[in-house]
């Protein structure tokens, strides 16, 4: 039987952390990580730290994975168009007309992701129980903290209005975001 070189060590490609070629020849095979994790499948140059399981999963459930995944595009758009719909209260408006667009993307538990967009209005928006976290594809808002401070947000910009905000939103031009919303 060979003797088996000196086990190699080296940094992990996912977690940052030692690990051990366990087959140290001229092309080792699987590198694991102390978790123990394997990380790399060094023949087909894969990686295969998707799974904190131990022994990773198989390709074929990568795959079935895939169903977990939403992909949303650079105009807020998922697997269908945005439609009307109706989320700003005709009460709260005070200037303006709200015409609105949006996609749910995914609603589960306390979290709520989805693409909105509106025509220039403002109203007092109040989040008394939830956090919203945004990233502003097109168009501007100007929101006021009840302190009196305004922000003004455009394209590529992101805001959190944390549990308990309440102020004015007031969209400048016609506004698309992406939104999640996370319940308290």
């Amino acid at each position: 039987m060979k003797a088996q070189p000196a086990p190699q060590t080296g940094r992990c490609c996912a977690r940052r952390c030692q690990r051990r070629e366990t087959d140290a020849g001229p092309s080792p095979r699987f590198s694991w990580c102390i978790h123990p994790v394997k990380c790399f499948d060094w023949h087909s140059g894969i990686c295969l730290r998707l799974s904190s399981h131990y022994p990773p999963r198989n390709f074929q459930d990568v795959e079935e994975d895939m169903s977990h995944i939403i992909r949303i595009n650079r105009e807020g758009v998922s697997n269908e168009a945005l439609e009307s719909c109706s989320v700003v209260p005709a009460e709260a408006v005070l200037s303006g007309e709200a015409i609105e667009k949006g996609a749910l993307h995914l609603t589960e538990g306390k979290v709520t992701i989805g693409t909105w967009e509106c025509t220039p209005y403002a109203e007092i928006l109040a989040y008394p129980n939830m956090t919203e976290y945004t990233t502003v594809l097109s168009g501007r808002v100007a929101i006021t903290d009840a302190d009196g401070t305004v922000q003004e947000f455009g394209p590529g910009d992101n805001y959190v209005l944390k549990s308990g905000f309440e102020g004015r939103f007031e969209v400048l031009e016609t506004l698309r975001k992406i939104y999640v919303l996370i319940e308290d």
